[in-house]
């Protein structure tokens, strides 16, 4: 059965080719989706861009659209409750289109023990504690972040994320962070 599994997505990489993806449109439906989604939360996730504006790049469509889902996933899944999660497209040049989702959640208590602040590998530490902590409760659910580099990366993109400390804490000595993950993709 694994051997099967593995053969159909070696298959499907194969046949997989990069097209013209328009990224506002694939933001526009995601963000649709996980507008719904995030109802549960009472969070809003809003896109802000011009959708008159050229914004296609070169993509095999299900990995950048896979990327996008565990990015905005993410965002809606570690966000405190009732806030606005903003999804950004600009140009950066006439070559570059830079997406930007913001969320702002609680700091891991693995970061807070650290005492590393807004420290870009604090926050990734705790990122990976997060992500280790959703693996074990709940197996199989999405493709974690280091693959959605790899699949931003694969695109000729970029990714970076940075958090900064808020002046919001939580009571229990635990810091209220934005984070905000930004893509650079070339355009067509």
């Amino acid at each position: 059965m694994e051997a099967q599994a593995d053969a159909l997505m070696l298959q499907a990489t194969v046949k997989a080719q990069p097209e013209p993806v328009d990224v506002y449109q694939l933001l526009e439906k995601l963000v649709d989706q996980f507008s719904h989604r995030a109802g549960e939360t009472r969070n809003e996730v809003h896109l802000f861009a011009r959708p008159d504006s050229h914004c296609k790049v070169l993509a095999i469509a299900p990995y950048l659209r896979s990327a996008f889902i565990n990015l905005l996933d993410n965002a809606v899944k570690y966000s405190i409750y009732n806030e606005k999660i903003p999804v950004k497209v600009t140009h950066i040049s006439k070559r570059y289109l830079q997406i930007e989702i913001t969320n702002t959640g609680i700091e891991s208590k693995a970061s807070a023990k650290s005492k590393q602040g807004s420290n870009t590998f604090a926050l990734k530490y705790a990122i990976r504690q997060v992500e280790e902590d959703s693996k074990r409760q709940r197996p199989g659910q999405g493709i974690g972040l280091s693959q959605t580099i790899k699949l931003i990366e694969d695109h000729s993109g970029a990714f970076d994320i940075k958090g900064e400390k808020t002046n919001r804490g939580t009571g229990d000595g635990r810091a209220i962070f934005q984070t905000r993950a930004t893509v650079i993709l070339p355009l067509l």
